[in-house]
């Protein structure tokens, strides 16, 4: 018999535990399964039984558990004959807690109880049977975390992973999000980010808010457990994570924080939301949302574009292409030569075609640029067409009807449309590998 009466006068203690909050609060079966243990230790002669409970919650990977700490603490002072978990792996998930456990028990002389029988660690048998168990628990728990991991990231780079929802978006289904319906919530975040392209700075965008005394929404899930929608005065973290979280800008990401684990009094401590940088980011899939739709369009192109060169004639070009611009030069385009300076402009957000153009100019020791008046021989149409698209269109037929009536070609053809590919494809070459690059006419 591995019980003994000398097991039988100390105590018998019931180890309880559950790895997680979730578990806790929707797998209640096995807690009522490890909790009638006590029973089980009444039927095999033990009157004296202590539950421990105090891990419930608490993953058994290695971190702090006070209960476990009491179970050893009262195996040590000799005061239990047995010990009684569900499965004898359970109580404990990794190799140093594990084999502690057998060690102490063997010294003093106390069983271990699961479901499947008796063991008593001063025997060899035993003893190689609860070092396997334990190895083989160790081994599953690290491959049901790499396999769960790996499903995890499997999800997440398609875009249809979300643990939690920035604020202004809500979770529609299980792996989608939409913007939020709440029009206050919208203007909000739109005020915080245009703000931003004024100030350039996070902090004077807080300070502004602050002043204006302006309320932020943000998620709470520390009162109810639920996400909650609040409002509040803005603080720097609240302003900070608006301005730096990729889904603001159509992006989804995965794997931006990370856990760093050290060793305080011979445990190991995992420190959570540790920032990595953008390389080491597990996924980012830079999409954009349309309003009102909802659908995803990828983004495929930069949002900005500079071309540095030198033309045939040896004159220096510059050109940048920006996209989102929402105040300024919409367009600019300026010459400076050796007699003077000439600079076209437009300020709206239609296109350059579709507006009346602003030209100005300076030569010689001019200190400023004057308006210009456009030349009368750049204005092909008639007087009285308004100045607004219509009259950018009236040219273009204007030539085109020439070009008809003297047979000759007066808008770009085939050869321009080449030339044209043939220096797009010198950008893309000199942006992938960083060279110059000469493009023959």
């Amino acid at each position: 018999m591995k019980i003994t009466p000398e097991h039988l006068a100390r105590g018998a203690f019931v180890y309880i535990r559950q790895s997680t909050t979730d578990q806790l609060a929707n797998n209640h079966e096995s807690r009522r399964r490890q909790y009638d243990l006590a029973e089980r230790a009444r039927a095999l002669g033990w009157a004296d039984v202590t539950i421990i409970d105090d891990d419930l919650g608490r993953s058994g990977s290695g971190v702090s558990r006070p209960g476990f700490e009491r179970l050893l603490a009262a195996i040590c002072e000799g005061r239990v004959g047995a010990v009684l978990a569900i499965e004898a792996s359970r109580l404990a998930r990794n190799g140093r807690d594990w084999h502690t456990l057998i060690e102490f028990c063997g010294l003093v002389g106390t069983v271990i109880v699961d479901e499947d029988g008796v063991y008593e660690p001063r025997h060899p048998n035993d003893r190689l049977l609860l070092g396997m168990k334990g190895t083989m628990s160790e081994l599953e728990l690290s491959l049901l975390r790499a396999r769960s991991m790996e499903a995890l990231k499997q999800k997440a780079r398609r875009g249809e992973l979300f643990f939690t929802v920035a604020v202004g978006y809500v979770k529609v289904g299980r792996d989608k999000i939409e913007m939020d319906p709440d029009l206050r919530v919208r203007e909000a975040i739109r005020l915080v980010f245009a703000r931003f392209a004024e100030m350039q700075s996070i902090r004077q965008v807080f300070l502004s808010l602050r002043a204006d005394q302006i309320a932020l929404p943000y998620i709470d899930i520390k009162s109810s457990g639920q996400p909650q929608l609040l409002w509040k005065p803005p603080v720097y973290a609240t302003v900070s994570n608006l301005l730096t979280n990729p889904v603001y800008a159509g992006a989804y990401a995965f794997g931006r924080t990370g856990s760093r684990t050290t060793i305080e009094n011979g445990r190991k401590r995992i420190l959570r939301g540790h920032r990595k940088p953008r390389s080491d980011w597990a996924v980012l899939l830079v999409r954009i949302p349309l309003e009102g739709t909802g659908e995803i369009i990828a983004k495929t192109s930069p949002d900005q574009l500079v071309v540095n060169g030198i033309v045939g004639e040896g004159a220096v070009v510059c050109f940048q292409v920006r996209g989102g611009m929402r105040r300024g030069t919409e367009f600019l385009f300026e010459i400076h030569g050796e007699r003077g300076d000439l600079q076209l402009t437009a300020t709206s957000r239609a296109s350059m075609q579709r507006q009346e153009l602003n030209l100005k100019g300076a030569r010689g020791d001019d200190t400023a640029l004057a308006d210009l008046p456009v030349p009368a021989k750049y204005r092909w149409v008639p007087e009285g067409v308004p100045p607004d698209s219509r009259y950018n269109v009236a040219p273009l037929y204007m030539r085109l009807a020439e070009g008809i009536r003297e047979g000759k070609p007066v808008s770009p053809g085939f050869d321009a449309a080449v030339t044209r590919h043939r220096l797009l494809d010198a950008i893309v070459r000199a942006s992938d590998t960083g060279m110059k690059q000469v493009v023959q006419r």
